[in-house]
This record gives structure tokens, C-alpha cells and sequence, in this order.
């Protein structure tokens, strides 16, 4: 009897631990099941999606193609514009250039002109007719008063030189002209010195650097180194 209730109690647990296993199995084999059945269904969405992979690739692809497009004239765009922009500072470069030449003159010749306005003040008329009744005057005084017609913008008339039959400004018949004008000594005193025309400053500097001898003048003529002071 108490061999039956070991191989009774033995069986049970062996149905028992045979139950767990085939409980374990059955669980692993609905696991198996269901995972086969997901794997099944994302293979299904990736077979669904893979015409809307590959458009998407092309899609990216015609992109990239635009963008390699915009960028190539987006540089050549570039560099026209450095290009440009080079130009223009070249230009603004030169152009500063000249205006400082220009202030460098105009600096230089305004204490001449503020002495020259000082010695106007000396002169009369008679001064003025005594130059002009001048039948050959000296080179000096041409060059006094052809530096005057300069200054103030004058205008000489062209006439053939009998020498090399070529036309050239006749300054003298300019400067003739000038002082005839009955208001020219007042002209003169109330000449505006300081808005000289930078062209008119470039034309006059030949004379300040090398025509105009004071000393030479001053023996030639009172009146015109009056002017030219």
C-alpha cells in the first residue's frame, strides 16, 4: 500500500511537470504564431511602400540635381558680383585719388589767392588802361593775365599763328577782353576764391609752379604784380 501512494504521489508530479512543459510549449508556440504573423504584415507594408520609396528616391534625386543647379548659377552670379563690386572700388579708389590731388592744389594756391585779393585793392583804372594800351607786352604780363582768364573760366578765341599756320587760343585778346568789361576791378575784389572750379586749379598750377616770376613782374609792371600777388 505505501509503494501505491509513492508511484501515486510520483505520477502526479511528473503530470504536473509534464502539464507545466506542454503549458510553456503551448505559450511559446502562440508567441511563434504571432510573431510570424507581424513579421508577415511588416513584409507586407515594406512591399506596399516600396513604390513610395522609390518615387521618394527619384523625387530626392531630381532635387539634389536642382540645388546643384542653383548653386552653380548662384556662383557664377557670385562672381560677376565680386567682380563688380572690384570695379567699383577700383573706381572709388581713383576717384578718392583725384579728389585729393584736387584738395592738394586747391590748399596750395589759396594763400596765393588771399594775397593776390590783398594787392587788388591797390589797383585803380589807370592801371588797368596802361595795361591794355600795351602794343608787345612783356611775356610776363601775358602770362600774369593769361593766368587770370584761367582762373576765372575765360574763354580764348582761336586764331591761325602765322608761324605754324596752326589754331591756337589767343589769351592776349582774351585778356584784352576781360579788362575792358568796366566792373573788372570789382569782379576781381569779389571773386568767389573759394568755389574755384577743381578743373580751373588744375589749369592754373603750370603757372604757380613755373610761369609766374614776382620779381620779373615787378619790373615789368606795377599793376600786374599787383594782380599776380
Amino acid at each position: 500500500l505505501e509503494l501505491i501512494t509513492t508511484f501515486m504521489n510520483l505520477l502526479g508530479e511528473k503530470r504536473k511537470e509534464v502539464s507545466g512543459l506542454k503549458s510553456r510549449y503551448e505559450i511559446g508556440l502562440e508567441k511563434l504564431v504571432t510573431t510570424e504573423q507581424s513579421v508577415e504584415g511588416m513584409q507586407k507594408e515594406l512591399i506596399d511602400l516600396q513604390p513610395k520609396l522609390e518615387q521618394a528616391s527619384k523625387d530626392t534625386a531630381v532635387k539634389l540635381k536642382e540645388v546643384q543647379k542653383e548653386k552653380s548659377a548662384a556662383d557664377e552670379v557670385r562672381v560677376v558680383v565680386e567682380a563688380e563690386e572690384k570695379i567699383a572700388q577700383e573706381a572709388a579708389d581713383k576717384a578718392n585719388s583725384i579728389k585729393q590731388d584736387c584738395e592738394r592744389d586747391l590748399n596750395a594756391a589759396k594763400p596765393i589767392l588771399h594775397e593776390a585779393m590783398a594787392a587788388l585793392k591797390v589797383l585803380t583804372k589807370k592801371d588797368i588802361t596802361e595795361i591794355k594800351a600795351m602794343m608787345k607786352p612783356p611775356q610776363a604780363v601775358r602770362d600774369v593775365l593769361e593766368a587770370v582768364c584761367v582762373l576765372r573760366g575765360e574763354v580764348a578765341p582761336r586764331v591761325q599763328n602765322k608761324q605754324t599756320l596752326k589754331m591756337e587760343a589767343d589769351w592776349w585778346a582774351c585778356s584784352v577782353s576781360m579788362m575792358s568789361r568796366g566792373n573788372f576791378l570789382s569782379e576781381l575784389e569779389t571773386f568767389d576764391k573759394d568755389n574755384i572750379p577743381d578743373e580751373n586749379i588744375k589749369k592754373l598750377k603750370p603757372y604757380l609752379e613755373t610761369k609766374l616770376d614776382l620779381a620779373k613782374i615787378e619790373q615789368v609792371s606795377k599793376a600786374c604784380f599787383g594782380i599776380c600777388k
